[in-house]
């Protein structure tokens, strides 16, 4: 790409037609041909946004705060891979652009008032409205810090536990609880944190961790010790920018973008319009005259009214492009955090007979037999414009207060720490333990003709879960006089996986990302002209029309954890502490594109 050449004028200079008819005609280019590139946008960069939900934070989530360990707050992990125009194979292009993180905003859910959310953990908690006073809102001071890490399982060494632990951090901060009820009389609700400018690389895993370190002591003393405060739908939204980039388009004869209309060409009808350029030896003018005298002030009207109008690009919300579409690049980065399993507690296989829905049935009487079902859990997400899916990944947490004994937590040891998480092998380990991770597209959950279409698809064991494991995340701080002096493994521990879009080609080409998948896969609604589309793929290769012909109405992410030899204590290698599912829950992110301007029509 190339900027627009112009000669810079000095004073006094002649004004000749090379200082007129060189950008002139480059600008006419651009328009008529529907090349102008981002680098002559007044806006070359997109933003876009990870918006993160956690339903509820009890107390104890935050009831040990040790200065010398990473325990006692919620970390979520995170990634902004390439999108699969930058990579070939596991080979990343040098021309893979970097996104900023620019800033970020927190909100709390604090009802109608000034008033704190109580934690009833252990159901003897009495609400009362009258017992929030200003001076208590420290209770809901909050930390918050960005880490990195090389990804191990790729580019690191997997076998070294240092490897595991996110130790750069690239934010810091902190929000003190008072900006939340701004002095009882008004909420500020979210909390804008800005001018963060941090820049995030795209091979590298971030951890988002939160702490609430007065939130278990900040009532004793002063009020009962069980009537403690509780986060209550904690949303965090990290605002980024990226590079403006080339939207994906339909190739005729080629297998390309899986479910694009074929309507989407490359090719753009650019304006019917034309300048003057001065030819030799005539005068230049401003307005009157023939076209040879260039007519600066008719030139720079053109170029008023465009300017004015606005240049049109992307699609309506059927996949429709303008008739007139002069810009070359229109989209940018896209991704979708989708929240799963996101309960206030963990679940483990001492209390799987008990989590009730959605996750599982519940028995809360008679004996608890083996159970060989399943929890799980689905997300439906209306599509309200179109985008092209480029790669999904998948968190699995297994962070867990679990103690070896299975005991409930706090449980604190004579120090004032609490021993129980270490030595517990929360990651499962039973051989057919299984975790299978799909995201579909549908006509409609009430569609008379209802039909779905697979997008991505993984199923997993311990045995075989390398083959699509991108990263493991894990706690740990080097203390002197704990842990024999090595990396400890505590509390939190995560593993990332990239779940593969489905194959829509042979013979070795879905190869564009950690692992092998399919290629970028289209979701939108269609109109007349965008109904017709390109062939998908299905989880085991091969290429067919798509189910949902072009009537896709929302998107599913789905999330099943099961065991044939069953979930609970005792079934195969699982112990009171294997966690199945870690507090906050699990994550599934969704990449691609999505287009920066979107007529709705």
């Amino acid at each position: 790409m190339t900027k627009i050449s112009k000669v810079n004028l000095t004073r006094g200079t002649k004004l000749s037609k090379q200082h007129w008819n060189t950008p002139m005609l480059e600008i006419e280019q651009m328009l008529v041909s529907g090349t102008v590139q981002a680098e002559n946008l007044e806006r070359n960069n997109a933003n876009f946004s990870m918006t993160f939900n956690i339903p509820r934070l009890p107390a104890y989530a935050f009831s040990e705060q040790d200065p010398d360990f990473d325990r006692s707050q919620l970390v979520i992990p995170f990634v902004l891979p390439p999108l699969q125009d930058h990579w070939t194979k596991t080979v990343v292009g040098s021309d893979t652009p970097m996104s900023v993180l620019k800033s970020m905003s927190v909100s709390l859910d604090l009802g109608m008032g000034p008033n704190a959310a109580f934690d009833t953990w252990d159901g003897t908690a009495t609400p009362d409205d009258s017992e929030f006073e200003s001076e208590r809102a420290f209770t809901y001071d909050m930390d918050i810090e960005i880490r990195s890490k090389d990804q191990s399982y790729v580019y690191g060494d997997s076998a070294d536990v240092v490897y595991n632990v996110p130790k750069e951090s690239i934010y810091s901060g902190s929000i003190p609880g008072m900006a939340f009820f701004n002095g009882m009389a008004q909420q500020f609700n979210p909390v804008f944190i800005t001018d963060i400018n941090e820049a995030i690389d795209p091979l590298k895993t971030y951890t988002l961790n939160i702490n609430f370190p007065n939130l278990w002591e900040g009532w004793v003393n002063d009020v009962d010790a069980t009537e403690r405060a509780a986060i209550s739908s904690l949303t965090m939204k990290l605002n980024f920018e990226g590079a403006i980039q080339e939207r994906d388009v339909y190739v005729s004869g080629s297998y390309g973008i899986q479910n694009i209309p074929t309507s989407m060409s490359g090719t753009k009808s650019g304006q019917s319009i034309t300048f003057d350029s001065v030819t030799s030896g005539s005068n230049i003018t401003a307005r009157a005259g023939t076209a040879a005298n260039g007519r600066l002030q008719r030139n720079a009207e053109i170029l008023d009214v465009n300017a004015s109008k606005g240049l049109a690009a992307g699609r309506d919300i059927r996949g429709v492009q303008p008739a007139e579409e002069p810009i070359e690049a229109d989209t940018g980065y896209f991704v979708l955090a989708v929240p799963m399993f996101g309960g206030w507690n963990d679940i483990r296989a001492s209390d799987i007979n008990e989590i009730g829905l959605p996750y599982g049935p519940q028995q809360t009487s008679g004996t608890l037999d083996p159970w060989s079902g399943n929890i799980q859990d689905r997300r439906i997400i209306p599509i309200s414009q179109p985008f092209t899916i480029h790669r999904v990944i998948a968190v699995h947490s297994y962070y867990s207060h679990a103690h070896t004994d299975g005991s409930s937590y706090p449980n604190f040891d004579g120090d004032g720490r609490d021993g129980g998480t270490w030595g517990a092998g929360h990651v499962p380990s039973n051989a057919s333990f299984t975790s299978a991770i799909g995201v579909g597209i549908s006509t409609g959950l009430r569609a008379d003709a209802k039909e779905y279409e697979q997008v991505a698809y993984a199923t997993m064991t311990p045995g075989d879960k390398t083959d699509y494991l991108v990263d493991r995340v894990k706690s740990g701080k080097f203390a002197p006089g704990w842990g024999g002096g090595t990396w400890t493994n505590n509390n939190y521990d995560f593993e990332i996986f990239e779940i593969p879009l489905v194959e829509n080609v042979v013979s070795g080409e879905n190869t564009r990302g950690y692992y092998n998948q399919g290629f970028p896969y289209y979701v939108g609604k269609s109109g007349l002209g965008t109904y017709e589309r390109q062939p998908v793929g299905t989880v085991a290769g091969g290429t067919r029309e798509p189910n949902t012909e072009g009537g896709e109405l929302v998107m599913e992410v789905r999330w099943i954890i099961s065991d044939a030899g069953g979930l609970n204590v005792g079934a195969g290698a699982h112990t009171n502490n294997t966690c199945f599912v870690g507090m906050g829950g699990n994550w599934v992110y969704i990449y691609g594109k999505m287009s920066t301007s979107t007529t709705h029509i």
